[in-house]
Formats: structure tokens, sequence, C-alpha cells
């Protein structure tokens, strides 16, 4: 009988040490499926910004979406006016967040700024152009970051950056000390 209530107290330790373990992988891989979401959409705008000829703009409407849309040309100048592409939800519980809100204070390895969710230097407008660079409202090469994370759960953190020259993409994990790809 010993023996038998000693084997179920292994058992029982041994679950519930899984099952910790694969709360924390889980989290883990809804920060990672978020981050590659949000490479993938970026990614798919820049190639439709090379493939149309068209600046597409981003978005940052929430704290959970992105929105692409491509500016309209009429005959040589740009109108202003936005046809909407596509829209990207955040799920899992996963938003832009400042890293301050996810209790990390460092900025990714690229440097390109951590002090709110989205940072883009002083920009206003985000744009991928028909020569596949990422620039602001003024033409000029944009870097930046948008970070994104879980409540209370900086291991779900996650960062891309955004090389402006290039719209070259990084994705980084915190991993309880710093970021890494």
């Amino acid at each position: 009988m010993i023996e038998v209530l000693m084997v179920l107290a292994l058992m029982g330790i041994i679950m519930a040490m899984s099952i910790l373990m694969t709360r924390t992988t889980l989290n883990a891989a809804k920060g990672d499926g978020a981050m590659q979401s949000v490479m993938a959409t970026l990614r798919g705008a820049r190639e439709r910004a090379i493939a149309d000829r068209r600046n597409i703009e981003i978005q940052f409407p929430s704290n959970n979406s992105i929105t692409i849309y491509r500016r309209e040309v009429n005959g040589t100048t740009e109108t202003g006016a936005l046809t909407l592409l596509d829209t990207l939800v955040l799920e899992q519980g996963v938003r832009f967040t400042a890293p301050a809100s996810t209790y990390i204070s460092q900025d990714t390895p690229d440097g390109f700024g951590n002090g709110s969710a989205v940072v883009f230097a002083t920009a206003t407008k985000y744009m991928f152009t028909s020569e596949g660079s990422f620039v602001d409202q003024s033409g000029e090469p944009l870097n930046g970051t948008v970070f994104l994370g879980r409540a209370n759960d900086p291991l779900a953190a996650r960062a891309v950056t955004v090389f402006g020259p290039t719209a070259l993409l990084h994705g980084y994990r915190w991993n309880g000390a710093a970021w890494q790809n």
C-alpha cells in the first residue's frame, strides 16, 4: 500500500511540473505567434508596395491592431486617398505594449528606442515605398520598433524592428534578462 501511495505521489508531482511547464510554453507560443503575424503583415505590405508601385501606409489604430492602406495616385500625383487593404487583429490577449509596462527597461539590440509600444521617432505616418524602403511622411528612411506583450507575462514580450532604408525586419524575444533573436 505504501508503494502505491509513493507512486501516486510521484505521479502527482510530475503532473504538476508538466502543467506549469506547459503554461509557460503556451504563453511563449502566444507571443511568438503574434510576433510572426506582425512580421508577416509588414512583409506583405512591403511586397505589395513593390508589386503595386504605390506607397503602402501602416497604421496602428488600437493597442491590438494594424491596418494597411494603399495611397492612391491620380496621374502622377499622390492624392492622399487611402484604400484599405488589410487589417491584423492580435489575439490571445497580446497587445502592443511599452516595454516598461512589462518590466523590461532594455531596448532591443537594434537600439531604435523603447519609450512606447510603437516607436518610430517623431513620424506621424509610416509607409513602405515602391522601392522597398520604410519612410516617414516626408519620405525620409524610418527605423523603429513595435513591442508586443501580454499583461503580467514578461516572458511573452516580443519586439519587431524595422530598418528603414531596406525595410529589413528583425524579431526579438525577451528571455527574462535580455532581448534575443
